[in-house]
């Protein structure tokens, strides 16, 4: 009997149905590339998830806050594909399909869109207070020439 293994599947042939299996999936084919083949598609198959609406954060530090769907879980576990829209010039265009990180996204819930609105409220409040702090950074006098030549110079102590 002759065994190999393909995408973690074991398969071998049959001489006597002259026919290449896998028990597990119950997949049979004339040939191994075929039934190689039939594993590819159940696997991608098994991997599709539909359009699962989420939320895609981006960076921690530089959060997007995008509209995006998941349409494929990776094998690792730890990855899935998205959907999201692309900006260009200031227009959304067609999608873009990217590999993100789960924890890159969060689902798109109400709750979920009360903490996006009160994360930007605050955003913008830091926004405002660090206006104010550059003014009054702003606003303290600078030393001219003269005005350092003015200063009086301490003695140094023996």
């Amino acid at each position: 009997m002759i065994e190999t293994e393909y995408n973690g599947q074991r398969i071998h042939y049959s001489e006597n149905e002259d026919l290449w299996r896998c028990d597990l999936l119950d997949f049979k084919a004339k040939t191994l590339t075929a039934i190689k083949s039939k594993i590819s598609k159940w696997l991608a198959d098994a991997r599709r998830v539909g359009n699962v609406p989420v939320i895609y954060v981006g960076s921690t530090y530089t959060p997007e806050f995008k509209e995006a769907q998941v349409v494929l879980k990776d094998d690792d576990g730890k990855h899935v594909w998205i959907m999201v829209n692309k900006m260009r010039g200031g227009v959304s265009s067609n999608q873009g399909r990217e590999k993100v990180k789960l924890e890159t996204i969060m689902a798109d819930t109400p709750e979920n869109r009360a903490r996006i609105a009160a994360y930007r409220a605050k955003q913008e409040e830091a926004r405002k207070i660090n206006a104010e702090q550059r003014e009054l950074l702003e606003a303290m006098p600078r030393l001219t020439m003269e005005a350092f030549e003015a200063l009086p110079v301490e003695e140094k102590a023996a």
